[in-house]
């Protein structure tokens, strides 16, 4: 047995060296070819096309690489286990695969990315779990963690209802994902147990990325990329079944899935459905369709020993995030000391560190990795006390959803036995996302999500205190009348407490440290979105164009505002500079201060001038779109980008954001069909040549088209602001620039912002100075309109007697004004003549 399972995995890794050298010889031949066409003065639309297909090839080696590494130390792993098996020495393959594993530099039980789990628990289930597929349209799946539904099912589903089609007419297997790394990896995961290329039989689709080919099969995706499916195709005619997984995470994307499926699960009685979900409150799901039938599957978690803070958290009345950030970085200081603390205390295993989002991450980083050098006994320590043996020495790793998708590999790559990770991540690894090795997990208790409330109806960070439910929540309000949003931090409910948990005992025993006590847990139930937060959400849309227009603005996977001014640039001439501004926008901050090597007051004022120097007198995204020209203009130098405290990793990303949606634009048949509204949508904005600016003045007038509703007016010469009220809402707030913005220069007096951030006070992000006239322009442009119609309902039938009565009242008012307008244009007669005869009697005076 053991000799075959050598056999098996040395095929895999030979298939897979054959694989990396391939794409290393296409990769080298292509940068021959761009370099003889460059040689040659060809075209430069040549070159560039040549250019990318070189790009896309070199793109495919560190993942190939990557899953050889992993075959190879899993070989390893194998040539280890199989030193004592009799007879198995002997063998050719033997020879082989020592020879492959000490090619690559591996010995003998070397650590192994992919730990050898054995079989997981729904591999018990698969003949009851298919036979219940099979004689039921929709099922709930749920299931603890480490069950293996999200990586299994899908492939049973390939297996039983595609059986050896390769993909075409036969069908897909689409996975949601609540997020872009969980579709990666355990798409990465997938490929790699059916041994096969990633973006070949198993493939992937996230915003701005998509690994897919004629011949995927099983594809993972983001709820989002579905979504944008199911506008183009409502009965997923491409699909034999769609599992969504991770149901219980609700957000408005899963929401929304969940009536599209419905509607096509209607239409389509072949079609399969599968829901999974945690193990709470499951009935929900099965009510919904229909009463279907629940499979509930068993985890295989190890134990985890939970530990509590004794200490309570802020009291009700304590401001937890402040201008400076959550409560001075307290908790992340405090997750920073017991990541720490386990490093030099506890025996090996990875460290996962949730906290909530990108700044508090890297600063978290920050500190960790300028602790004094540490390393604990691989043995185990408990008191810190040195012993003799391995030392484990601490590698810092960020996993948060802006960092790219070589970046957030990072936190999966296998490391040396020797060396401890720690993983400081936001929820993006509460779930479908295993980190190998990962024995303790830090809780820091919070959670960055949107929250909206209809009753304060205003922006404001607060601390809510439910006695109820015996917990505080962090509360950003978001104000309808002026449609802004922002993230917020909250409390975590139990479902994820419970989750974040679960990682530490995926492959081995563990220990989780939540920064909390017991009594903040809860659990929220989700409620069906109440009626006037989606009047709102339809308000917005009619606002912006984007009802009864040709489609042109739902094929863009932006935000609807940012839809609205990419259209709008079209018509005023101004792609290309929209393109990038908007690719920016879509990206992580470019900007940065604090390099870890020097000294922080150092690099601030050294990052504080370079800034400057980039800095636009008419805003923010003229600055960004000034960066990504000066970048390009020197090469997209990563040193340009050092010398100016300018994130590469941000310049990188937002050059593959602007080259996708250049594609999608193209598609539309650029400025030709790309108005995207109809009515008084195409001419919000200045449409159809009313600018005559400069490119970057109509890209702010472009800008202006989909973000006025966001706009404030200059208040006094502090920064301060005030906003800008649709007509007939209330009275304007006062606002501020938030601390990343520049300052706008003299004489704009009129801004249009990206978003509201408020803290202590109400701020401004992405701001850019605009024309008072296009914002008259665009705000006079909306038409009014009833609820029934953006609703798509059928007005109320008048009463019998109404329409009559109405039809004699509006020819009363017509009768009445042109009587009154023949009265008025008597008395401007009678007046005229009077004024004649004055003039007369005067001069009469005068020759007297």
């Amino acid at each position: 047995m053991a000799a075959r399972q050598l056999k098996i995995k040395l095929g895999v890794c030979k298939r897979l060296a054959k694989e990396v050298a391939s794409y290393e010889k296409e990769a080298s031949t292509n940068e021959a070819k761009v370099r003889a066409m460059k040689d040659e003065g060809r075209d430069a639309h040549d070159v560039r096309k040549a250019e990318e297909i070189l790009a896309e090839s070199c793109m495919m080696i560190p993942d190939s690489k990557s899953r050889l590494q992993v075959a190879v130390e899993e070989l390893a792993g194998m040539l280890a286990a199989s030193e004592g098996e009799e007879g198995v020495k002997d063998t050719d393959d033997y020879a082989d695969a020592k020879a492959l594993v000490e090619a690559h530099g591996l010995s003998n039980g070397s650590n192994s990315a992919v730990e050898d789990e054995g079989p997981l628990p729904v591999a018990l289930f698969r003949g009851e779990l298919m036979s219940i597929i099979a004689a039921n349209q929709v099922i709930v799946c749920t299931g603890e963690t480490g069950s293996g539904k999200t990586t299994q099912i899908p492939q049973y589903l390939r297996e039983e209802l595609i059986g050896d089609d390769r993909g075409g007419g036969a069908g897909l297997i689409g996975v949601t994902q609540p997020r872009r790394v969980a579709a990666m990896s355990v798409a990465k995961r997938v490929a790699e147990e059916r041994g096969v290329r990633l973006g070949g039989e198993v493939g992937y689709s996230i915003r701005f990325e998509d690994r897919t080919s004629a011949a995927t099969v099983i594809k993972y995706m983001t709820d989002g990329m579905l979504i944008r499916e199911v506008m183009a195709d409502p009965l997923l005619s491409r699909y034999a079944a769609i599992m969504l997984d991770e149901a219980h995470e609700r957000s408005i994307h899963t929401d929304v899935l969940f009536g599209l499926l419905k509607q096509a699960l209607a239409k389509r009685p072949e079609l399969k459905a599968v829901i999974s979900s945690a193990t709470l409150d499951v009935s929900r799901f099965a009510a919904y369709f229909n009463n279907c039938p629940v499979v509930t599957v068993p985890g295989r978690a190890f134990p985890v020993d939970i530990y509590h803070s004794k200490t309570k958290q802020a009291s009700a009345g304590h401001r937890i995030m402040t201008v400076s950030g959550p409560a001075s970085y307290r908790y992340v200081e405090d997750s920073v000391k017991t990541a720490l603390k386990i490093h030099t205390t506890q025996g090996p295993g990875h460290v996962l560190l949730f906290l909530t989002g990108q700044e508090e991450i890297e600063e978290a980083t920050r500190q960790l990795s300028a602790a004094p050098e540490l390393s604990a006994d691989a043995n185990g320590s408990k008191d810190g006390s040195a012993q003799l043996g391995v030392k484990m020495k601490m590698r810092v790793v960020p996993l948060y959803g802006a960092l790219t998708a070589d970046a957030q590999s990072e936190a999966f790559a296998p490391v040396p036995g020797n060396v401890r990770k720690v993983i400081v991540a936001t929820n993006i690894a509460e779930t479908s996302v295993t980190v190998p090795g990962v024995r303790f997990v830090v809780d820091a208790g919070y959670v960055k999500q949107k929250v909206y409330d209809l009753q304060r109806r205003m922006e404001s960070l607060v601390v809510v205190y439910d006695p109820q439910r015996r917990m505080e929540s962090l509360v950003v309000v978001y104000d309808p009348q002026r449609r802004m949003e922002s993230l917020v931090v909250v409390p975590i409910s139990q479902a994820a407490a419970a989750q974040r948990a679960g990682r530490a005992g995926r492959t081995h025993a563990g220990q989780c440290y939540r920064l909390y006590s017991r009594d903040c847990l809860t659990f929220d139930y989700l409620d069906p979105p109440d009626e006037d937060q989606l009047v709102e959400a339809l308000q917005l849309l009619h606002c912006l164009g984007a009802i009864d227009a040709d489609g042109a603005m739902s094929r863009f996977p932006l935000e609807p505002c940012l839809s609205r001014a990419l259209v709008a640039s079209t018509l005023l001439n101004c792609t290309d500079e929209m393109l990038t501004v908007v690719a920016m926008l879509s990206v992580e901050t470019i900007w940065y201060k604090r390099p870890r090597s020097t000294q922080r007051g150092e690099a601030d004022e050294a990052a504080e001038a370079a800034h400057a120097r980039l800095r636009q007198p008419h805003g923010d995204c003229p600055t960004y779109l000034h960066v990504f020209r000066q970048w390009e203009r020197a090469g997209c130098s990563d040193e340009w980008a050092r010398s100016n405290f300018v994130r590469i990793r941000a310049l990188r990303m937002a050059r593959s954001v602007r080259s996708q949606l250049q594609a999608e634009v193209q598609r539309l048949g650029n400025a030709g069909s790309g108005g995207g509204s109809s009515g008084g949508g195409s001419s919000r904005g200045g449409g159809g040549g009313m600018s005559h600016g400069n490119a970057v003045d109509r890209m702010r007038q472009a800008l202006c088209a989909g973000f006025f509703m966001n706009a404030a007016q200059q208040a006094s010469r502090h920064g301060v602001y005030s906003a800008l009220s649709m007509p007939g809402l209330e009275v304007p707030k006062l606002l501020h620039l938030h601390p990343s913005c520049g300052d706008i220069s003299a004489p704009h007096t009129h801004v249009a912002f990206v978003d509201l951030v408020s803290t202590a006070r109400p701020t401004m992000r992405h701001v850019t100075a605009v024309d008072s006239t296009w914002l008259n322009d665009c705000r006079t442009g909306v038409a009014a309109t009833t609820v029934d119609r953006l609703c798509g309902r059928k007005p109320p039938a008048p009463l019998p007697g109404v329409v009559e009565a109405a039809a004699a009242a509006t020819e009363q008012r017509r009768q009445d004004t042109r009587v009154a307008a023949a009265a008025a244009a008597a008395g401007d007669r009678l007046s005229a003549v009077e004024a004649a005869r004055q003039r007369a009697l005067a001069r009469k005076k005068q020759k007297g």
